[in-house]
């Protein structure tokens, strides 16, 4: 698996949103969470953009992100 999409693009709360799992060369999984044009990583926590910051509050415990969320967590992708 090079990289599967979790979560087509589509617009929650006015944010283009859209996630993906991709292995990368170390063989670990990560959880990329792209809002408008901000890619933010998945720590096992939260979501973290490269600079530190969060999503915004606004999305958090979204449903539609937290179904792809449950779903990569629960191996059914």
């Amino acid at each position: 698996m090079a990289n599967f999409r979790t979560l087509n693009e589509t617009t929650i709360k006015g944010y283009n949103v859209s996630m993906d799992l991709e292995r990368g060369g170390s063989g670990l999984l990560n959880i990329h969470l792209k809002i408008n044009k901000t890619k933010y990583f998945w720590n096992g926590k939260k979501f973290i953009s490269s600079d530190g910051k969060t999503i915004p509050n606004s999305l958090k415990n979204n449903t539609k992100i937290q179904k792809a969320l449950d779903a990569v967590a629960k191996g059914r992708i």
